[in-house]
């Protein structure tokens, strides 16, 4: 779980300085469902802080963590990114600032219906990196790399956002 949250904590010390008078978008009500088969989902509120703590440096305003469990322990996390209000993740160079602070392996892309996703298979866990139509988020989904059907969980979790679950 402290490299989860140490993600979090990397993608927060972004480039740029601080945003317009405009406010970020809310995060979505639908991010992941609170049961995905064997796996069990919760937001961790605690882990909120470090997207609002990160200073104006920060390419993201506000954001959420959500841990996925089974039989009780941690198998991995969601992590839900809104940008600030002047950066739009549809411009390469967001996009590029997003990964850059994300490990700096290299990302394979592939397909989920309409939805491009990087994948990058580490020694303690695969990373799955996507950004959402509309351009304000950046979504983070980290697993074991022994969590079974991870492609499908993944899916199910794109299903859920698009309300075709």
């Amino acid at each position: 779980m402290n490299r989860l949250l140490v993600l979090v904590l990397l993608l927060s010390v972004g480039c740029g300085s601080d945003g317009t008078a405009r406010q970020a978008p809310p995060l979505p009500a639908k991010v992941i469902p609170p049961v995905l088969g064997d796996i069990v989902t919760a937001r961790e509120k605690a882990a909120d802080k470090a997207f609002t703590s990160a200073g104006p440096q920060s390419l993201t305003a506000h954001g959420g963590v959500w841990t996925l469990r089974a039989d009780g322990a941690v198998r991995g996390a969601l992590q839900v990114g809104v940008l600030k209000p002047k950066y739009d993740a549809r411009e390469i160079e967001v996009r590029r600032g997003v990964r850059a602070h994300i490990e700096t392996g290299q990302y394979r892309w592939f397909k989920v219906g309409d939805q491009w996703v990087g994948v990058q298979e580490l020694s303690e866990l695969t990373l799955y990196l996507w950004f959402p139509p509309g351009g304000t988020m950046y979504e983070i989904l980290q697993v074991k790399p022994d969590v079974p059907e991870q492609k499908k969980l993944l899916k199910d979790i794109l299903d859920y956002q698009r309300g075709t679950a």
